[in-house]
């Protein structure tokens, strides 16, 4: 029994071995001409890449690759409609890197860590526009990362309290700005301000953001009637968290 405990063991450290090369390799790769088959243009920017990488890890790209349209055979693709941004990430995800939505990358353990001030809120705010970008294109590797994460980003937000105008910009995204794509992303908002309800509900923001944003009402009373809202799966599970246990996550070294 030992004996297959520790083939177990072996087995997993080599499929983890061969994962961290592979995304090693990819990494060398993003943006590289070096066997590059073709190029992503979005926006006023353009992105080298590989047919076989990108058809790994999105359906969107395979099926376009596979089919008999002129996609399968063309050296430049034209995304049109996209956040810049938002399809930037896609690509770094699908080459193992995780963008930062701005100007450079953050550490794989990082991704969450969320600093509580404005470029926070933005980064958070991305994060939502990357989900839907990751959902359009049918990349599941990065909806799944983005669900599980976002608990752990909003929780940063509101160390100590938070600020309301953050949480007001980051709430009329996902219900507003992104009503039907970002329907997903609501179980983890509903859970923080169920969290925070006693504090926030006596504030002017927060009954003038309930007033502007009813479907965030309705959300709040479904949960508190024990009534399941969409969420996307997995998620981070956030109930009988707090801001204290919050901070230590948030903290950049």
């Amino acid at each position: 029994m030992a004996a297959v405990g520790m083939i177990g063991n072996l087995a997993e450290w080599v499929e983890y071995l061969w994962r961290l090369n592979q995304g090693l390799m990819r990494r060398s790769y993003f943006k590289s001409p070096k066997y590059s088959d073709i190029t992503i243009r979005f926006g006023a920017c353009e992105v080298q890449a590989h047919k076989l990488v990108l058809a790994q890890s999105s359906d969107f790209f395979r099926a376009s690759f596979d089919s008999g349209f002129k996609e399968a055979s063309a050296a430049t693709v034209d995304l049109k409609d996209d956040d810049p941004n938002a399809m930037f990430g896609l690509l770094a995800h699908i080459y193992s890197l995780h963008f930062n939505g701005r100007n450079g990358y953050v550490k794989h353990k990082d991704r969450a860590k969320v600093s509580c001030d404005e470029n926070g809120a933005e980064y958070v705010k991305y994060q939502v526009t990357l989900y839907i970008t990751a959902s359009k294109y049918l990349v599941p590797t990065l909806c799944t990362r983005v669900a599980e994460d976002f608990g752990q980003m909003l929780d940063c937000i509101v160390v100590d309290g938070g600020h309301s105008g953050y949480i007001v910009q980051i709430v009329k995204h996902i219900y507003v700005t992104h009503a039907d794509a970002a329907v997903d992303l609501r179980g983890p908002m509903v859970t923080l301000f169920g969290n925070f309800a006693s504090v926030w509900i006596t504030d002017d923001w927060c009954r003038q953001l309930l007033f502007d944003v009813p479907e965030l009402g309705v959300d709040l009373i479904a949960t508190l009637a024990g009534v399941a809202i969409a969420v996307a799966e997995p998620r981070t599970q956030m109930v009988g968290r707090t801001a204290a246990s919050a901070r230590s996550k948030c903290k950049r070294g």
